[in-house]
């Protein structure tokens, strides 16, 4: 059998409970909301720096950071629509069609008796490679500390001087632009120009700015890291391949280029007694027939490129003559070389095998 009250005496316990408890519960509630609302706060606010620090860590990553081996040495992709960015070599501005000349002829000089017409110099492809407007940018490098040149000019009775070049101590900044000729189905030939400007130190700090630059949009336009990576195509612009009609680093890299070289541009300008070049050295690496290679190098002085050689590759030349000075031969086919191999006895022994060429 349960218990049971009386209305009355249920009603006058509650409200004597109800006027013993209802003044201190509402400080107790006031104060809980008011830890709840600080706790929020508190909340808030260390969402809010947790993430502000990692925006920090981030940006002070971005500003401290080195450049690595993709951000001073581009490689420039090549796409559905070619290179990327596609820059030939004559809006470079570093070398004329003259100089090129010069270049191509190391082994044929124009002054040479019965001296080949240019565009029937007798290397493999050899219309492509003579033809300027078939020659683009297809890497460029800036080099902090190249050698500095000391030169001995030495004349050849009826042929171009050529230069016995020795090493100073010091360090010249330079910029390594390589350029290959593209055949007509858009595919580069194996032959190169290796063009070296000088930069001063002000143009060296402008290009490792605009290197950071490069460095920085690859990673806030398309998520790209450049660090870290072993070398090879530029990921950031292989990632702007990606994005359809996208440009922002191909036009960087335009932009950083002309900077780096328009001391070469306004000297191109002026009367030929008041020039000072940029251009410092050229050097070739030419498919001369299937299977074999040549590389020469020399120095443009005074609006002329100049053939060179060191003492070191000078003890090697076999023979005498303008068009042989300053050039290495390399042959590739499958008995130019030897492996050693170990045999199931221990023993050494040679067998021909595949030489390693340029391709």
């Amino acid at each position: 059998m349960g218990l049971s009250f009386p209305e009355s005496w249920y009603c006058r316990m509650r409200a004597r409970m109800n006027a013993r408890t209802k003044k201190p519960l509402r400080p107790l509630v006031r104060y809980a909301q008011t830890v709840a609302s600080i706790t929020l706060l508190i909340a808030l606010s260390l969402t809010t720096w947790a993430a502000s620090q990692v925006y920090s860590a981030k940006a002070r990553g971005l500003a401290t950071r080195g450049l690595d081996v993709n951000d001073v040495s581009v490689l420039l992709p090549v796409g559905p629509h070619g290179l990327h960015p596609a820059i030939s070599i004559q809006e470079l501005g570093v070398l004329d069609e003259e100089i090129f000349e010069q270049v191509l002829r190391f082994e044929y000089p124009k002054a040479a008796a019965n001296s080949p017409d240019f565009a029937d110099l007798p290397y493999v492809d050899s219309r492509f490679i003579t033809d300027f407007r078939r020659w683009k940018l297809t890497s460029f490098r800036f080099e902090d500390c190249s050698e500095v040149i000391r030169i001995k000019k030495e004349s050849h009775i009826g042929l171009p001087s050529t230069l016995l070049l020795t090493r100073d101590p010091g360090c010249q900044p330079r910029l390594r632009l390589v350029t290959q000729p593209f055949n007509l189905f858009g595919i580069a030939l194996p032959t190169a120009i290796h063009i070296l400007v000088n930069l001063d130190s002000a143009e060296l700090q402008a290009a490792i700015e605009d290197l950071k630059i490069l460095q920085d949009l690859s990673e806030t336009q398309y998520g790209t890291e450049t660090f870290g990576k072993a070398l090879g195509p530029h990921p950031g612009l292989i990632s702007e391949i990606a994005s359809l009609g996208k440009t922002t680093l191909a036009d960087h890299v335009r932009a950083l280029l002309r900077s780096a070289t328009e001391r070469g541009f306004q000297s191109a300008a002026l009367p030929p007694e008041r020039r000072f070049p940029q251009t410092e050295s050229i050097t070739l690496i030419l498919q001369t027939e299937i299977n074999h290679w040549k590389f020469a190098g020399g120095l443009v002085r005074e609006g002329t490129w100049l053939k060179s050689e060191t003492e070191f590759n000078r003890q090697f030349r076999k023979t005498p003559g303008y068009p042989a000075i300053g050039v290495e031969d390399l042959k590739c086919d499958i008995h130019s070389s030897k492996s050693i191999q170990t045999t199931s006895a221990g023993t050494l022994r040679s067998q021909d095998s595949w030489n390693s060429c340029p391709s």
